[in-house]
């Protein structure tokens, strides 16, 4: 009978409870959180420790080039060359060696490569800000004094914030500039007791290693992996170029850098001219009929042999499908919400 089932107000209420108790999300599987917002500015936290160690999948398509030039610091705290215990960096200067650091994340991405002598792009880091935990020690004598302090009296760990700005520009590819910046933020409550794996290169680069584990280290490793994905995003909505190397009677011959080809596809044909490579309209178009590696062989559609020279190129559709990488995320520190009584 309806008069011995439970009122109706409770099971709603049951089911209520049990929804809020339930959690909304997990760190362990949150790919589907890291976003390729434009808007993104600034990641706070939790949403900043997603960045913190990224586990990038294997990439089928051709890898991108990359010459990573010196990082450019405004942020007031110097460069300095040395080795020291992860503590350190929380008071420290901010280490030479995050330039090896951000190319090593770089090449973890599986997509882009670094590359100094042949690259496609140039990407330029600049850091903004960096704001340390604790107090800035800008020698050893107020490292010691500092760190002693925090030792002895328990002095709470500010916020720490990384800044960063990266720019691409073109090397032996054409591509208008493009820059991001993004700001991280982490409190103690969300440092990441998995340090981001490095390469074979630096699996044994003590300062990296180091300096991977302190709140400042994995800001900037958050903030660098947040505009590499951007970056990934970015360069994977640009055109191949494949240029035309030699041409006979009715047919062409072309090569490109890492680009495949497709037969029977059609490519708009651009005009090489003396001073840019750079064209705003195609001449005309050329169809694909073999191919073999990187190079091609082509015929005109809507335009005669004799309009086309050596040295004009064609762009190819570089799309590839990009699996996001997958966060890692184990809390250092237990944190908890503390309620103040006010008097």
């Amino acid at each position: 009978m309806l008069s011995d089932s439970p009122p109706l107000k409770f099971f709603i209420l049951a089911v209520l409870i049990s929804i809020i108790s339930f959690p909304l999300s997990s760190l362990s599987s949150a790919s589907s959180q890291l976003g390729l917002d434009d808007s993104t500015t600034k990641l706070e936290y939790q949403a900043a420790s997603l960045y913190s160690y990224l586990s990038w999948y294997a990439f089928k398509g051709n890898r991108v080039a990359i010459k990573i030039m010196p990082i450019a610091n405004y942020s007031g705290i110097p460069f300095e060359q040395r080795e020291e215990n992860a503590t350190y960096y929380e008071h420290g200067k901010i280490p030479l060696a995050v330039n090896a650091l951000f190319a090593d994340l770089v090449q973890s991405s599986r997509i882009l490569n670094v590359d100094k002598l042949d690259s496609d792009f140039k990407f330029l880091l600049t850091i903004n800000q960096y704001q340390l935990p604790f107090d800035y020690a800008p020698d050893d004598i107020w490292w010691k004094e500092l760190n002693d302090d925090v030792d002895r009296w328990m002095v709470a760990a500010k916020k720490t914030k990384v800044s960063l700005t990266l720019k691409i520009v073109g090397d032996n590819r054409q591509i208008q500039p493009w820059s991001r910046s993004i700001e991280t933020t982490l409190a103690q409550c969300d440092v990441n007791s998995l340090s981001q794996p490095l390469t074979a290169t630096n699996n044994q680069n003590q300062v990296l290693l180091e300096y991977g584990r302190s709140t400042p280290g994995q800001a900037f490793i958050a903030a660098s992996n947040f505009l590499i994905l951007q970056a990934i995003h970015h360069l994977n909505n640009q055109h191949g170029q494949a240029q035309v190397v030699h041409k006979s009677e009715n047919e062409l011959l072309l090569r490109a850098k890492n680009d495949s080809f497709v037969i029977g596809e059609k490519l708009g044909l651009y005009h090489q001219n003396q001073y840019s490579s750079q064209s705003l309209l195609p001449a005309g178009q050329v169809q694909i009929i073999k191919t073999f590696q990187n190079q091609a062989v082509a015929y005109p559609v809507n335009l005669r042999i004799d309009q086309i020279r050596e040295g004009d190129w064609v762009e190819l559709s570089t799309h590839y499908p990009i699996t996001l990488p997958k966060p890692k995320f184990v809390s250092k520190n237990q944190c908890a919400q503390v309620i103040v009584a006010e008097k």
